[in-house]
């Protein structure tokens, strides 16, 4: 079995901002080590690319189990509009890497 286990949040996004125009959600795609929970990589659908290169910055390289690292980040380091929703959609991230782990956890004992 493959070691990592990709994971999505979705949240609200602020009116007024590049992209509220043609998305109502931000969306946050985390590729995780599913033993270390190191994010391997991460992508959003925010529309400026440098903003995506940024988000990737904060985030790779880092552990997903570290919310208060990771929320510090974005707070000290990202100041656009969709700093809320991100953090948001981060935390649906880290709830939903739970529970893929407890799944793999439970396939591997069926097996």
């Amino acid at each position: 079995m493959e070691n990592k286990v990709l994971v999505t949040g979705y949240s609200k996004i602020p009116g007024g901002i590049a992209g509220s125009d043609v998305y109502s959600v931000i969306g946050l795609s985390l590729l995780v080590d599913a033993t270390t929970g190191k994010i391997l990589e991460a992508d959003t659908n925010l529309v400026i690319s440098l903003a995506r290169r940024h988000i990737n910055d904060i985030l790779v390289g880092e552990k997903i189990t570290d919310l208060q690292a990771l929320e510090y980040r974005f707070k000290s380091e990202y100041h656009g509009s969709a700093r809320k929703a991100l953090i948001v959609a981060m935390k649906i991230c880290y709830d939903r890497y739970l529970k893929a782990i407890e799944n793999r956890k439970n396939l591997e004992e069926k097996n």
